[in-house]
């Protein structure tokens, strides 16, 4: 199975750092002089242990709950659709009538490291 790509790859210390940088934007009155400077750093340094913690709860969701949680947010998967190829037909020997290749028409194509084949059919006919 493909991992689930990360929805968040910051830890506590990016959080904490991000937390100092935007405190006097938002609490211009907040002062750290003495003891309440020790206070701010202590209630950052939660807020980004449990900023932390719950980044990695998100990344670490299941498959189907990490889908569920993106639907919630308006995000949703592409259409699952069949895969196309072009393909070249050569005639094995001269002829004057159009060749037809009729719908269903199975393929193989070698696979370049293994000595198995890998069948395909053709959806439509093709003249």
């Amino acid at each position: 199975m493909i991992a689930s790509p990360k929805i968040d790859r910051r830890g506590a210390e990016e959080i904490a750092a991000q937390v100092r940088t935007l405190v006097p934007f938002y609490l211009p009155g907040l002062r750290s002089e003495g003891g309440s400077g020790q206070l701010i750093e202590a209630l950052t340094r939660i807020f980004a242990r449990y900023g932390e913690l719950t980044i990695d709860r998100l990344n670490s969701a299941p498959e189907r709950n990490l889908l569920a949680f993106l639907n919630l947010m308006g995000i949703s998967p592409g259409r699952p659709q069949s895969a196309r190829v072009p393909l070249t037909f050569y005639l094995s020997a001269p002829t004057v009538f159009a060749a037809i290749v009729p719908a269903g028409t199975q393929v193989a194509a070698e696979l370049a490291k293994v000595n198995r084949s890998r069948w395909f059919s053709k959806p439509k006919p093709s003249w």
